[in-house]
């Protein structure tokens, strides 16, 4: 079902090609298209964990949206994308898994923990195979949803990361909870902007094939796509979630920097 109406979808869809051309892509009628569908999943699992229980959501909707493309066969440079992307919370938890995890599937991950290195240097079918088994738990068969005149759509696999089945609410028992990661008092509903922000610049990179590059709308054809997807599906101050995404994304680079200059110790 789509989020947007079709006179919406129409009118967006027609933004987003203006918006692709600016960017340079040469097909970008066919790409709007397709990067139209992305965003209204994004905003889709957005509006699902603004409105869930589950007080662990942006790191479960980052693993999850991690372990699909992973599960789909998506490129490298979308799997490391995602990766950066992940809250602090879920990187941890994922680099504990994978360090358990990695000896049974014969995957060296050469003496470190630093997932996002390893990466770097690792096979695609390495990195593949790693996210499936260490972003969810396991794997639950979901019954087929009722349709109109009584048809029930098929039976569905469905990850469960964080204890927890696709698209439920209630977090189950957990086997490994997510650390707390320290932020200011009224956070939560700015990092969930955020971390929608995140899995748009993931869904710019795959059609774009550009990573994206902040700066006013008008200077920036990802900061257009990101303005018009907000104030579409109705979600206030995207400049300013923006802001706070680009200076977390700059601290992220600064510190991975410091880390690589930084000689280990004896």
């Amino acid at each position: 079902m789509s989020l947007f109406s079709p006179h919406m979808s129409s009118d967006l869809e027609e933004l987003l090609a203006f918006t692709l051309k600016r960017a340079g892509v040469k097909t970008a009628s066919s790409d709007a298209k397709q990067l139209l569908k992305d965003a209204e999943e994004s905003v889709s699992l957005y509006q699902h964990d603004t409105t869930s229980a589950f007080q662990q959501g942006p790191s479960r909707i980052a693993l999850l949206r991690l372990w699909k493309a992973a599960e789909k066969g998506s490129d490298k440079a979308i799997l490391q994308s995602l990766l950066a992307h992940l809250p602090a919370g879920a990187l941890y938890y994922l680099e504990q898994r994978a360090a358990r995890i990695a000896p049974s599937l014969r995957i060296e991950l050469s003496g470190s923990n630093e997932l996002l290195d390893w990466a770097d240097t690792a096979s695609i079918e390495n990195l593949r195979t790693l996210i499936v088994f260490c972003a969810a738990e396991g794997r639950r068969v979901a019954e087929g949803r009722n349709r109109p005149k009584g048809k029930q759509s098929r039976n569905r696999i469905e990850p469960i990361i964080l204890g927890t089945a696709d698209r439920t609410t209630s977090p189950g028992n957990l086997e490994h909870e997510i650390p707390a990661v320290p932020s200011k008092a009224g956070r939560r509903r700015i990092d969930e902007k955020i971390t929608l922000i995140a899995m748009l610049a993931t869904d710019w990179l795959r059609q774009t094939g550009s990573v994206p590059i902040g700066g006013r709308g008008d200077e920036s054809p990802f900061t257009d796509f990101v303005t018009s997807v907000f104030e579409w599906a109705n979600i206030s101050q995207p400049e300013h979630a923006l802001r706070i995404y680009w200076e977390e994304m700059k601290e992220r680079k600064t510190r991975s920097q410091t880390d690589t200059d930084t000689p280990p110790t004896v």
